[in-house]
């Protein structure tokens, strides 16, 4: 290569093009290389290192880039992780909070309904005996449907929960605590209430059942009212199903009392208690007295009631009529055959509206008042017999009048 040779002339000095010449074996090349293919052939080599360069840069530069982005991405999803996982917890507290308040709500209600379906099934025992004995003593409390709300205002349980949120929000499971808490205050009180009654009916029961066999005792029926009895033994072997709560004992006192009623009561209207006309004034009584038609002293087997023509006369106990019709100095005459041998007579009738065996029942209207056989007036003629003998009827009628409101 043969440098070339500067022109002195020019600004820059004169640049002669370089000749290149490359021999191999005989063969010689020559290659000239003008100033401005050098310049671009160096620019072009600058411009080639310069992006080799850039691109070298860039490509370090690039992998620390998408390390950095790829690292600030795994920070934003751990975190976003570590988020969703917090949340998650929480729902799950909540979940979990939730189903214990659900449970709890649940087995709360499930003790109320146990408590509700006690008080109906007391309230089933209860009111077959009642009606079967006919004992009218007031209200017991049963359970009642739920009132509206409309009509009767807030209920105590509303109004307890209002009062408490007032001074702070209450939470799910607190308000069922109060509500479960105020609905079996409430349950509680409506089973010592229903203690209270039924002990009210006991104690009512047992006094009528005693005034009834006083009653009874007045006319020689100290036996009426109670079961007969044969002999009985045996070893004692406990069942294990006596009642041991208060209610069972109260239950089973009073239906011993309401038995016990229901035999004396039993007792007391077969026999002859009732007044065959009642609000009538005596106007002769048992015993000896002056006979009325011939004037002299002559035994009155009864009693005599003064009353118009055809007022209504009630059999004085439940019994058979065994004689309906005219019977001697009786006249027109109605024989009722009444429990433990006693009978009854109505003598003196105007009519007769009963007939031989039917049954009659207590109050029942057997004729109506006259003056038939052997009469001075319109008037009852009324005999207690038993065994065939003649009972001062006056004994039966004042202690017919201490139980009349039993009967």
């Amino acid at each position: 290569m043969r440098p070339a040779h500067l022109n002195p002339s020019s600004p820059f000095g004169r640049r002669e093009p370089h000749t290149i010449t490359i021999a191999r074996g005989d063969n010689i090349r020559q290659f000239q290389l003008r100033p401005w293919s050098k310049a671009s052939l160096l620019a072009l080599g600058s411009a080639l290192l310069f992006g080799y360069v850039a691109s070298t840069g860039y490509l370090v530069l690039r992998d620390d880039l998408l390390a950095a982005k790829m690292a600030r991405q795994a920070r934003i999803e751990h975190a976003y992780e570590d988020r969703i996982s917090s949340l998650r917890r929480q729902v799950d507290r909540i979940t979990s909070r939730q189903m214990l308040d659900q449970n709890l709500v649940e087995t709360q209600m499930a003790e109320l309904m146990r408590r509700q379906d006690i008080l109906a099934t007391r309230s089933e025992q209860i009111t077959p005996l009642l009606r079967e004995f006919g004992v009218t003593t007031g209200a017991v409390p049963l359970p009642q449907a739920r009132p509206d709300r409309k009509a009767s205002g807030p209920s105590p349980v509303h109004s307890l929960l209002a009062a408490t949120e007032r001074e702070a929000p209450l939470s799910l499971a607190d308000r069922a605590d109060i509500a479960f808490v105020a609905l079996q205050h409430s349950l509680e009180d409506m089973e010592i209430r229903q203690l209270q009654e039924i002990g009210e009916v006991v104690e009512k029961t047992e006094n009528a059942t005693a005034m009834l066999k006083t009653a009874l005792d007045e006319i020689g029926l100290s036996h009426a009212g109670r079961k007969a009895t044969t002999g009985m033994g045996g070893p004692f072997e406990p069942a294990g199903d006596e009642p041991t709560d208060a209610f069972g004992v109260v239950i089973e006192r009073l239906d011993s009392a309401l038995a016990h009623y229901s035999d004396a009561r039993r007792a007391a209207v077969s026999v002859p208690l009732a007044n065959p006309l009642p609000g009538r004034a005596i106007s002769s009584n048992f015993g000896v007295r002056k006979d009325p038609l011939v004037g002299r002293r002559a035994m009155h087997s009864g009693l005599d009631f003064s009353a118009p023509r055809g007022a209504p006369i009630l059999a004085a106990a439940d019994g058979l009529v065994v004689k309906a019709g005219r019977h001697g100095g009786y006249g027109k005459m109605v024989e009722i055959r009444h429990a433990d041998g006693f009978v009854t007579r109505y003598a003196h009738m105007n009519r007769i509206n009963v007939t031989k065996g039917q049954s009659v029942e207590r109050g029942a209207i057997v004729g109506k008042v006259g003056s038939t056989g052997r009469s001075t007036g319109p008037h009852l003629h009324y005999e207690v017999r038993r065994q065939g003998d003649a009972l001062n009827p006056m004994r039966f009628l004042k202690a017919g009048e201490t139980v009349k409101n039993l009967l």
